[in-house]
């Protein structure tokens, strides 16, 4: 009976043992399934690598694809080169490394890689690097000759199209880039000018004038003066602009040909360069009263001038 006993002992452990040792082999086998000979993910040969060393390799060649350059053609041959980093590259169909694993079928295939790029990083690029070929359309305008307006015709501009151009980056790296260095022209509008010639040449009725004097002034004011008004001068306003003197006469600076003069600060009389610049702008608000404009703000001086009537500055 003894000796049964342990002949059933040693049969059940020899039955372990050859269990035991069957379990081990099919999960070794399986975790080193490997994949196929001639299968490439993208440009990464994986041939008989397991998913981790696969995936390890084309996690490495991701680097690679970070540094490949995008030329971006703006307007008028201007280029921007970037890389692939600076739009923030993803790899987004990392299940292929699987189904790599999977696929005892075939060899000799190609994976591709899909990618995507951030629209707002590709956003931001424009808007810092691009946006300054922009060339804006300049309206036509009018000069004053002999008596007589003379019409300036205005000039077309072009200007690159930030959301489009946006759009049109990420749909190239989507929808099939190869993984090699490439271009692509940003999307461009073209800017109208305003101002017809036969609308223009409707410009011929006086609205409104005013006159003020600075005969008495010193020569340093009266440059002022003179220079103030050279800078408004020839300022052609369409429907719906608006006109700052402030914003057309500064900034206040000898290179823009001011000079030290008079002029009213919190009730004392002070030497600035500028100063009597206000007359320039007291003169025209006058006339633009008398043309029936919009005034939409106006500030007046610390202390009563002498070439308006008090309020009237």
């Amino acid at each position: 009976m003894k000796k049964f006993l342990n002949i059933i002992c040693l049969t059940a452990a020899f039955t372990l043992l050859f269990l035991h040792t069957d379990f081990s082999v099919s999960a070794k086998a399986l975790d080193e399934d490997v994949i196929e000979s001639g299968i490439y993910i993208g440009d990464v040969d994986v041939s008989g690598l397991t998913a981790s060393e696969a995936m390890q390799k084309v996690t490495e060649y991701m680097d690679t694809i970070g540094e490949k350059k995008l030329t971006l053609n703006a307007m008028n041959n201007n280029t921007v080169v970037i890389s692939m980093n600076d739009l923030e590259i993803n790899w987004i169909n990392t299940e292929i490394v699987q189904d790599a694993v999977k696929d005892l079928e075939h060899e000799n295939l190609v994976i591709p890689m899909e990618y995507e790029v951030e629209k707002d990083a590709a956003l931001k690029i424009i808007s810092d690097k691009c946006k300054k070929y922009n060339v804006s359309a300049k309206d036509a305008t009018l000069t004053r000759e002999d008596g007589e307006f003379v019409i300036v015709p205005g000039q077309v501009g072009v200007v690159i199209d930030e959301e489009a151009s946006a759009d049109a980056i990420v749909s190239f790296v989507s929808d099939g880039w190869d993984g090699q260095d490439a271009s692509i022209d940003l999307v461009v509008e073209t800017d109208e000018p305003r101002g017809l010639e036969e609308d223009l040449a409707k410009v011929k009725d006086l609205l409104g004038s005013f006159t003020t004097d600075y005969s008495t002034s010193g020569s340093n004011r009266s440059g002022n003066v003179a220079n103030g008004c050279s800078l408004i001068n020839g300022s052609l306003l369409y429907p719906g602009d608006t006109f700052s003197v402030y914003e057309a006469v500064s900034p206040f600076t000898a290179d823009n040909g001011y000079y030290m003069a008079g002029s009213y600060l919190n009730g004392l009389v002070v030497e600035s360069l500028g100063g009597g610049i206000c007359q320039v702008s007291t003169t025209l608000y006058n006339a633009i009263l008398r043309a029936e404009l919009t005034v939409k703000d106006r500030y007046n001086h610390s202390m009563i001038v002498t070439y308006v009537d008090p309020s009237a500055d």
